[in-house]
């Protein structure tokens, strides 16, 4: 259950996110963007411009995807790939999140920079866009996507290590509007847009979970959703 309250700093407005018992946790949305309530306190107004304006480094990539597809995986991937060094001696690397982390902090990053990002690509810095910087924009299927959505939310604190139904997701704004987004944006601006979209599923072994999850009921209901939402979507590679 959703239900929406006005929030009169910057536009931003508080959507409480409930089950029936009013367990859940509350988002902030500004047009097409949700955040955890806590964004509120990032000065978002002016953290959104910087992000916009931030600097194209030679070698930066910016790593795109929808929340809970695969991002950190993939993230230390391409950090492996693109680090020197004695496969031994890696560690897991620890993520930068362009949209929370403090900017200082990627700024002062060691070239080449691997950048996360759920930003739609209008959101994105211009400058990495305008000079064709490279981007990696992660795909998963949807149902795992949600699957990863429950999980996330019942071991977070940010999230009340909340419980809640199905109808409840996906609580970071919609996964197909963000892809059908990124779909536009690649039919408008093909040649100048440098992006490679693997399909998280197509990288690792096995099927998803959400197969343990779905009642046979509610994995129709999902293809009818899939069908108006993704009919025509290069990213409708649900399985």
């Amino acid at each position: 259950m959703f239900r929406f309250i006005d929030c009169n700093w910057m536009e931003w407005r508080t959507v409480e996110i409930r089950d029936e018992n009013g367990e859940g946790f509350d988002t902030v949305q500004c047009e097409d963007m949700v955040f955890p309530k806590q964004f509120l306190r990032m000065q978002p107004e002016v953290r959104m411009k910087a992000i916009k304006e931030m600097k194209y480094r030679d070698g930066d990539v910016l790593l795109c995807s929808y929340p809970k597809t695969g991002t950190h995986w993939v993230f230390n991937i391409m950090h492996f790939l693109m680090i020197p060094g004695p496969v031994e001696e890696m560690l897991m690397a620890s993520p930068k999140l362009l949209d929370l982390h403090p900017l200082e902090e990627i700024e002062n990053l060691s070239s080449p920079r691997v950048i996360i990002t759920h930003l739609k690509p209008d959101r994105l810095p211009v400058e990495h866009l305008q000079t064709r910087g490279k981007i990696i924009l992660v795909a998963r299927n949807p149902r795992d996507t949600m699957v990863s959505h429950m999980y996330h939310t019942q071991r977070h604190d940010v999230f009340n290590y909340s419980k809640l139904p199905w109808n409840c997701f996906f609580p970071t704004g919609s996964y197909f509007d963000y892809y059908n987004c990124w779909q536009k944006a690649l039919e408008e601006q093909n040649k100048n847009l440098n992006v490679q979209s693997p399909l998280y599923e197509n990288l690792i072994k096995g099927n998803g979970h959400w197969r343990n999850r779905f009642t046979f009921a509610q994995d129709e209901v999902f293809d009818k959703v899939l069908e108006e939402k993704f009919k025509n979507s290069i990213f409708n590679t649900s399985v």
